[in-house]
């Protein structure tokens, strides 16, 4: 293999709000938290994946984050990673297992398949982990080996919008004929526009993990 296949790359990695439809109780209104490294990917999200003993916050952030007024769920283990998008004063308003979110219905970031069977909700699932991200991992089925198992084992199909040389096909109708990579900077545009990014940063890709996407 050429030494370039074991190079990196920089791309664009963000952390994203999901609205709750409804929740009970102190879960009612609150949105959950993403992290992706893939926001291309984010116009296929069919779930969510959380783990189940993992606990979880609902937190208000602080008069001085740009989110204040709203209510966010992220694993209480990366609230620290967060300090500065939540603010210094961000409260706690509860604590929740992950299992007591399983089943609960989002908003997805992009409705290209807004009513698809069973999707767009909370799944539960062993290999969520709070070592990075927000403890909440958004699923794609069609681009990822465990968002494929957990999704088919709640039912959930898989969408695959993207052709052979790897450009968005007719469902995702804003972005038809892009290059997945190329169309990053308008995704993350858009969801800036609507006030769902809590933080956009950059993340090291191994080449080698980019050079194949998954065939319709």
């Amino acid at each position: 293999m050429d030494d370039d296949v074991y190079a990196s790359r920089q791309d664009p990695a963000l952390t994203v709000t999901f609205p709750l439809v409804d929740g009970p109780g102190d879960l009612a209104g609150a949105e959950i938290l993403i992290w992706t490294t893939t926001p291309w990917t984010l116009p296929s999200n069919l779930a969510v994946a959380v783990g189940p003993e993992i606990e979880y916050s609902v937190v208000a952030p602080g008069a001085e984050s740009a989110f204040a007024g709203r209510r966010l769920i992220i694993g209480s283990a990366r609230l620290a990673a967060y300090s500065r998008e939540l603010g210094e004063d961000a409260t706690v308003v509860a604590t929740v297992t992950g299992a007591a979110l399983g089943g609960l219905a989002y908003t997805p970031p992009f409705a290209y398949f807004a009513g698809f069977e069973n999707a767009h909700r909370v799944l539960v699932a062993d290999f969520v982990s709070v070592e990075d991200g927000t403890g909440i991992v958004h699923m794609a089925p069609g681009f990822g080996e465990d968002d494929a198992a957990v999704c088919a084992a709640n039912g959930i199909g898989t969408v695959v919008p993207v052709d052979s040389k790897g450009r968005f096909t007719a469902e995702i109708t804003d972005y038809v004929g892009e290059q997945v990579f190329d169309a990053n900077p308008g995704i993350i545009k858009d969801l800036k526009a609507r006030d769902l990014v809590l933080r956009h940063e950059t993340y090291d890709h191994s080449l080698s993990a980019l050079l194949a996407l998954p065939q319709p």
